[in-house]
């Protein structure tokens, strides 16, 4: 997760197979009531509106989970199956974060 946070910047205007970066920063987290800050998660954005989410839960038996949320918005097929209608960003999203060649996984474990 750091070196991906380090790379947020350099991720700017990349194109992704037509899926351009627009924004990429750290989600920060701050708590109006103990003036607490928390960062929870890299967000990027893509210039269509489409964005993925990662973030680390460390509610496992060991280590960390790493969790890919994946967002597209769309106001047609809606009745298309979501991992169809997702799957280019789900691709850009490992090839993104390194997912295959750092912790060896080509698809996820579980989809929600």
């Amino acid at each position: 997760m750091l070196d991906l946070e380090n790379a947020l910047p350099s991720l700017i205007n990349s194109d992704y197979n037509g899926y351009i970066v627009s924004q990429a920063y750290p989600f920060i987290y701050n708590d109006p009531v103990d003036n607490t800050s928390t960062k929870n998660g890299l967000i990027i954005h893509f210039t269509n509106g489409s964005r993925i989410v990662y973030r680390l839960s460390g509610t496992g038996t060991s280590g960390a989970t790493l969790r890919v949320y994946i967002e597209r918005y769309v106001t047609d097929d809606l009745l298309e199956d979501p991992e169809t209608m997702l799957k280019d960003l789900s691709d850009i999203s490992r090839q993104i974060a390194e997912i295959p060649t750092r912790i060896g996984k080509n698809i996820p474990d579980i989809i929600t």
